[in-house]
């Protein structure tokens, strides 16, 4: 997870033995996670393992000016 310099991992240990975890795509919010909960830390590791390499595969072909486009179209047909 560290190689990606793109992505924000939140990971911690809570007061009742649980663990929580969250992914953030520093480039695109949107592609975001919400915070997780999960009974156990290798769990919470699993799941923020294969968050990262879904935002990697959808962030890997992304050209600045495709993520331009993107906003335009999206702002022009949905407000």
């Amino acid at each position: 997870m560290m190689d990606n310099t793109n992505v924000d991992v939140n990971m911690f240990a809570m007061n009742d033995g649980k663990w929580s975890a969250e992914v953030k795509c520093i480039s695109n919010p949107d592609l975001s996670t919400y915070q997780r909960i999960f009974s156990d830390e290798a769990s919470a590791n699993h799941w923020a393992r294969t968050q990262v390499d879904l935002i990697t595969r959808k962030t890997m072909n992304e050209s600045r000016i495709r993520r331009m486009v993107y906003r335009v179209i999206k702002q022009i047909y949905l407000g």
